[in-house]
């Protein structure tokens, strides 16, 4: 059974940052999804992490692949799509009549706009070679 890896959330009104404790991982053995609402950490065999975020952050190129080892953590630092505060760093449910259908409706969206992202990045580098 995964063990869901610990984390610290920080933000301000334009930055929301994660520091998710790694002890004993590696760059090479990780995995990290990052869509507009939602950041999957995977260490295996053991060590996972999904985060359905509150809001949304800007998906850029720098957001899905800008990542940095602190020590024993793994540091990712996020522009919000809206400047304001989020106080919670993800969605709960039962949290203003949130569902975990609503979440999870919500994340696959978010996954699907990643797809389509990186799909469309590969026909143009296609283009370019």
């Amino acid at each position: 059974m995964p063990i869901t890896l610990p984390y610290s959330f920080d933000e301000t009104d334009e930055l929301v940052v994660f520091r998710i404790h790694l002890k004993g991982a590696t760059r090479s053995q990780m995995s990290v999804t990052v869509a507009d609402c939602y950041v999957k950490v995977n260490c295996p065999p053991h060590h996972f992490l999904e985060l359905d975020l509150k809001e949304e952050i800007v998906l850029d190129a720098s957001a899905r692949t800008q990542n940095k080892i602190e020590g024993h953590d793994l540091v990712l630092q996020f522009r919000k799509a809206e400047r304001k505060r989020w106080e919670t760093a993800v969605r709960i449910i039962d949290d203003n009549n949130v569902t975990k259908e609503m979440i999870e409706k919500r994340r696959a969206e978010s996954i699907e706009r990643l797809r389509k992202i990186e799909e469309q990045e590969r026909e143009e580098r296609k283009k370019k070679n």
